[in-house]
């Protein structure tokens, strides 16, 4: 398993696998997706050409960072991909950015993980979406902290 930054060359797959975090099972739009990949941050989980692992980073004005997404093929859950890919995602958080947020459903078994990788819930900001819960991340980089 390879974990790697997305290219616009991975749009028709992540849109693919887009159908399967979405409660209606629709697509995202391709634009929406070209959109991402071109000005944020993207990061696929893939295997044998096959990507089955997306996060979604949104780099915001005040030098903090949203995931937007995390999301795991249901076939290939459980094998310890989002952890593999929140890795990398730690890494890069502790490399470039203030903060970092997140938004999960209240039932969503990625709680876990988030709280193993530092998030802890906050007030600081307000989900999209009522059944939500708010995460924040400070990053663990010792000369940041020192600021």
């Amino acid at each position: 398993m390879v974990i790697r930054e997305a290219s616009i060359d991975d749009i028709d797959q992540i849109q693919s696998l887009s159908k399967h975090w979405n409660d209606d099972e629709t697509e995202a739009g391709y634009d929406v997706l070209a959109k991402y990949i071109d000005n944020e941050i993207v990061i696929c989980a893939e295997e044998d050409g096959e990507i089955f692992g997306i996060t979604m980073l949104e780099e915001n004005i005040d030098g903090s960072m949203h995931i937007a997404r995390l999301f795991v093929h249901p076939d290939y859950r459980d094998e310890g991909i989002g952890s593999e890919m929140m890795d990398m995602v730690a890494g890069y958080l502790d490399d470039n950015c203030t903060t970092a947020f997140a938004s999960v459903a209240s039932r969503n078994p990625a709680i876990s993980l988030y709280k193993r990788y530092n998030f802890k819930e906050t007030d600081a900001y307000k989900p999209p979406f009522e059944h939500q819960i708010a995460f924040e991340r400070i990053p663990s980089n010792e000369d940041d902290l020192a600021l």
